[in-house]
């Protein structure tokens, strides 16, 4: 899978962007396979274009010295704490999530967040208010600032 990939990328006349994710969550699964890193440097060494992957995990240190040459966009992806407590059972809370999201970036990762699944429960919007103000008082004046390269768009 990663030879067409790279063989597609490296073919196209312009930049392209995969999405590696949408099947499961890769941080996980990395914790069992070890294949995200793997994945990451043969894309990082071989093809034109970007990898991009969403989680809700927080289990990234295996991926923070990787060459990865900007070439992969991680996403997080963020809820109210109160949504995450009672309906993203067993994944990583709003805190950690953030913090991973920050590590990522201070390893030259381009990153993005994802507000998903939005869950319209009782006081949404204020939950949800709460969530981005949260955001904007503990996300990294580094992730805040980024600009995406042309490589992505």
């Amino acid at each position: 899978m990663m030879e067409k990939l790279i063989r597609t990328a490296n073919q196209s006349g312009k930049p392209l962007t995969f999405e590696i994710g949408s099947n499961s969550d890769l941080i996980p699964e990395n914790a069992v396979t070890k294949n995200l890193p793997w994945t990451i440097e043969q894309f990082a060494e071989n093809a034109n274009g970007a990898l991009t992957f969403p989680t809700k995990f927080d289990m990234v240190k295996p991926l923070l010295s990787l060459n990865h040459q900007g070439k992969v966009i991680f996403r997080m992806s963020v809820n109210p704490e109160t949504i995450i407590r009672k309906a993203e059972l067993g994944t990583s809370r709003l805190r950690q999530r953030i913090m991973a999201l920050n590590a990522m970036c201070d390893a030259g990762y381009p990153v993005g967040i994802l507000l998903a699944p939005v869950i319209f429960i009782s006081q949404w919007k204020p939950l949800y208010a709460e969530l981005i103000s949260n955001l904007a008082d503990t996300l990294s004046n580094q992730v805040k600032n980024q600009r995406l390269s042309k490589l992505f768009l």
